[in-house]
């Protein structure tokens, strides 16, 4: 475990207020420190001084053909309307996605069935009212010839005009650099920058006339558009797990430069209306990212607790990762992966499922379905704003999740070294980038 470089007196809170456990639950294994130098690059200007850590993983070079290669794979899984034996095949899934989407709206006491998402606002739609519009997009979907639309769409001239132009937009946001440890203000910058190619992909997608259905290329453009951050917080998450896992000297950097680092890691998490802290960030730099992490660790051990004292879990259940929970609610039995640190869904205070050993296609075919069922919504007849309100929904079941799951891929590689459960998780990310 790596020597926690911060204050005394925080060392005294930390230690006092949770107990810490160490990630290396097999005492025996040896971690792989080659993983390191295999993801990250370690930037010194000439006076030796650490300016950046930079992810080898990440593409910086984007093209849309794997975002339509992954929606042909998506629509693989739809069965044309007159093959009833797929089609049967096809509902059960759809009946199966649509039963656990249920299932969580209606776990947690806090948030009743008829309940709105915003308020009082009649023309909000109810929970169920979100669900359904989503079962009709699965159940219009067999109906559709989707794959001739993609073929069009690959080789619409406006399209590839846009996709020439894509390196030069995003040329700035330097997605690979994961932190600036002695700019505290370098990712507040960043931000202001992310916007304004936002908003430039956005004016330029509705400037595609020709382009058929143009809420499909939409979709697909905003995931481009979330690939940038979506990239470097997942390769955040699994640095994160090697800052912790190893001594300093290890991985080429001092203390000093680890805290740093660290603290530039998690200021990149906070929003532009976080920048009114940044003096009191900036004050606290050298200890600011190990807080953070901790308030993590603290929050999914006090969730494994106080799970584990109420009988939901059995005793057996521990915490592997700063964010995970090897778990079952019989022992020997259920054994399930839990991410303690974000919930089923945005109105939900149930920690979200992260896999199951049982079934270990589950989370995975409960994400293909419900991106199948986004796809379908711009195929029918729904007013915009309750199109946007039900893709929100559907995105909370799974965004969050999969990128703090990049946090379990960087403790495989140092410690269990299990590629079965590591190509399972990133296959279960629906993402071509995140690897």
């Amino acid at each position: 475990m790596a020597k926690l470089f911060i204050k005394p007196l925080l060392v005294c809170f930390i230690f006092a207020t949770f107990s810490f456990r160490s990630f290396a639950t097999n005492a025996e294994q040896v971690p792989i420190k080659d993983g390191f130098a295999k993801r990250f690059t370690i930037d010194r200007n000439p006076q030796g001084v650490l300016v950046a850590v930079r992810s080898k993983q990440i593409i910086t070079t984007f093209s849309l053909i794997p975002f339509l290669k992954l929606l042909l794979d998506h629509i693989a899984q739809i069965p044309h309307a007159q093959k009833s034996g797929q089609t049967n095949a096809y509902q059960v899934m759809v009946n199966e996605t649509i039963d656990q989407l249920y299932a969580a709206q209606v776990e947690d006491e806090d948030y009743s069935s008829s309940s709105k998402f915003f308020g009082d606002n009649p023309e909000q739609p109810t929970k169920e009212e979100r669900i359904e519009q989503l079962k009709k997009s699965l159940d219009n979907l067999p109906k559709m010839e989707m794959r001739p639309l993609i073929d069009q769409l690959a080789k619409d001239p406006d399209l590839k005009e846009f996709e020439a132009k894509l390196p030069d937009i995003l040329s700035k946001l330097r997605p690979d650099i994961l932190a600036k440890p002695d700019e505290p203000k370098f990712y507040f910058n960043k931000m202001l920058i992310e916007k304004l190619v936002s908003f430039i992909l956005t004016q330029a997608v509705n400037r595609l006339p020709s382009v058929p259905y143009l809420g499909l290329l939409q979709g697909i453009l905003g995931d481009v558009q979330n690939i940038l951050s979506e990239q470097r917080t997942y390769q955040q998450n699994i640095l994160i797990a090697y800052l912790i896992n190893f001594k300093s000297k290890d991985l080429g950097m001092t203390d000093d430069e680890v805290n740093k680092v660290l603290s530039s890691i998690y200021v990149s998490h906070l929003g532009l209306e976080a920048f009114n802290q940044f003096r009191n960030i900036e004050a606290r730099w050298m200890g600011y990212g190990w807080n953070e992490y901790y308030t993590v660790a603290r929050t999914t051990d006090n969730r494994l607790n106080n799970a584990i004292r109420i009988g939901e879990l059995d005793e057996s259940s521990k915490r592997i990762d700063m964010a995970f929970a090897v778990v079952s609610s019989k022992a020997g039995s259920d054994k399930r992966i839990l991410n303690m640190v974000n919930n089923v869904h945005m109105f939900s205070s149930k920690p979200a499922l992260a896999y199951d050993y049982q079934k270990p296609n589950r989370v995975k075919m409960f994400r293909l379905y419900l991106r199948l069922g986004q796809i379908g919504l711009d195929f029918i007849p729904i007013p915009p704003f309750i199109k946007n309100l039900v893709n929100q929904f559907a995105d909370s079941f799974y965004r969050p999740q999969r990128l703090m799951e990049g946090s379990m891929i960087g403790y495989l590689e140092i410690f269990k070294n299990d590629e079965v459960l590591k190509q399972n998780l990133l296959g279960q990310s629906l993402h071509p980038y995140l690897k």
